[in-house]
């Protein structure tokens, strides 16, 4: 449970009226572990595209959130960084309005300059599209604590994980 608070801590603190705020404060995050986060959006009237489904541009608002939630799951501080390169691959709609978007991130691999992610997404069992987001980490944060596998505990610092 202290990744999944720790994450959801960190999502609250974005939550300040801008793009994020407007577009995606439904977003709640229902599971969290080091390098995974899942989370679920309902579909409300304002993410919708003039067909009625979910529009494209909220499903990339959701690759750079989610993506970067994922990354919070790694430490405490969470790692500064910026966007080098974001795509999505949409296989299906994402959904229409009522609906549940799935959205499961993953950090696949930081290192001291880059950082790569990945996210699914999912409406009831059906796969809808895929995300993938580059960041460039700055590299003068130090992470201090990380989290136990299960992501239950905060392990202290300098702690084998």
């Amino acid at each position: 449970m202290a990744c999944l608070e720790h994450v959801r801590k960190e999502w609250a603190a974005t939550q300040t009226g801008g793009h994020d705020t407007v577009v995606l404060s439904g977003l709640e995050i229902l599971d969290a572990r080091p390098g995974f986060v899942r989370t679920r959006l309902k579909v409300e009237a304002r993410n919708l595209n003039n067909h009625g489904t979910m529009h494209g541009g909220c499903v990339m608002s959701l690759v750079d959130s989610v993506t970067w939630l994922a990354m919070t799951t790694l430490g405490d501080p969470v790692v500064d960084s910026v966007t080098t390169n974001m795509s999505a691959e949409f296989l299906r709609p994402c959904g229409t309005q009522g609906e549940y978007l799935y959205a499961e991130g993953e950090a696949v691999q930081q290192g001291r300059r880059l950082a790569f992610t990945r996210v699914t997404f999912k409406v009831g069992d059906k796969i809808t599209g895929f995300g993938s987001h580059t960041l460039a980490v700055t590299p003068s944060t130090a992470v201090v604590t990380r989290f136990s596998a299960d992501g239950a505990r905060r392990l202290p610092p300098g702690a084998k994980l």
